[in-house]
């Protein structure tokens, strides 16, 4: 139903960038926070090595670590949600609720997520700290911290993560602006008190029936008017269109446009 309308389509699929986005920031910020954090490990890698830890066991291990914190992070944000659905439902006038199990069941679909998750934002550092040399790190005073290219990597991040967050910001600040602009612009009517009762135009009712249905409606104290209408203010947009050859160029284009649009 959401998918039905090219507006709808645009409206959830803005959602869902949004959502894919704010995704990428936070495995974004997993990854330069685990790599920053690899000087401070390269130690114990390096003692595990000469103990006899093989390096698919180190990255067995920090993937494990990945898995831990998005699931725990999964189980915080399932919270979140939760606390935040009563406060959207009443600001937004839906009904929104989240189902774990069953058709509509978002446990699976999220299990297979945190798989992916943990994967993409666990590989790169556990790459990075199973290949830390023993020898070079316990003979260093300095602990490694993944060399000039993990450098540049992690500034790429930051940068990408930055350009991420201020788009979130332009486009926050674009929506309220037309939001306040919608809230305040004059639509041409007042629409306080505004009451629309669409089935009224059901096939099931007669004309007798109607017309009882308006005396009823008119005599309800604090009615100031009723009327009927086949369209209400915006609910109806129409364009038409037309197409004429013209002198010097037979191919048909539209040049003329009817357009017409009721209510905001």
């Amino acid at each position: 139903m959401h998918l039905y309308s090219p507006g709808d389509r645009a409206i959830v699929t803005t959602l869902g960038v949004v959502g894919l986005l704010t995704l990428v920031i936070a495995i974004v910020n997993y990854v330069n926070l685990a790599t920053a954090r690899a000087g401070l490990r390269a130690r114990e890698v390096a003692i595990r090595k000469v103990v006899g830890g093989t390096r698919r066991a180190l990255m067995g291990q920090f993937l494990f670590e990945a898995l831990a914190t998005v699931a725990v992070a999964a189980l915080i944000g399932f919270a979140l949600a939760e606390i935040a659905l009563p406060f959207v439902n009443t600001l937004g006038g839906t009904q929104l609720a989240l189902h774990y199990f069953g058709r509509d069941g978002i446990v699976l679909p999220m299990i297979a997520l945190v798989l992916v998750i943990a994967l993409v934002a666990g590989l790169y550092p556990a790459f990075v700290l199973s290949g830390f040399r023993p020898a070079a790190v316990l003979a260093s005073t300095r602990a490694p911290g993944g060399g000039r290219a993990g450098a540049r990597l992690r500034g790429a991040l930051v940068i990408v993560q930055f350009a991420i967050a201020i788009a979130f910001a332009i486009a926050t600040g674009t929506m309220l602006a037309q939001t306040a602009h919608i809230r305040d612009a004059d639509l041409g009517f007042h629409r306080e008190g505004l009451l629309l009762i669409r089935s009224f135009n059901d096939s099931g009712l007669d004309a007798a029936q109607r017309a009882d249905i308006l005396r009823s409606a008119a005599a309800v104290p604090g009615v100031t008017g009723v009327t009927v209408g086949n369209n209400a203010p915006g609910d109806q947009d129409t364009t038409n269109f037309s197409g004429y050859s013209r002198p010097g160029a037979p191919d048909r284009k539209i040049s003329v446009i009817n357009s017409s649009f009721v209510g905001p």
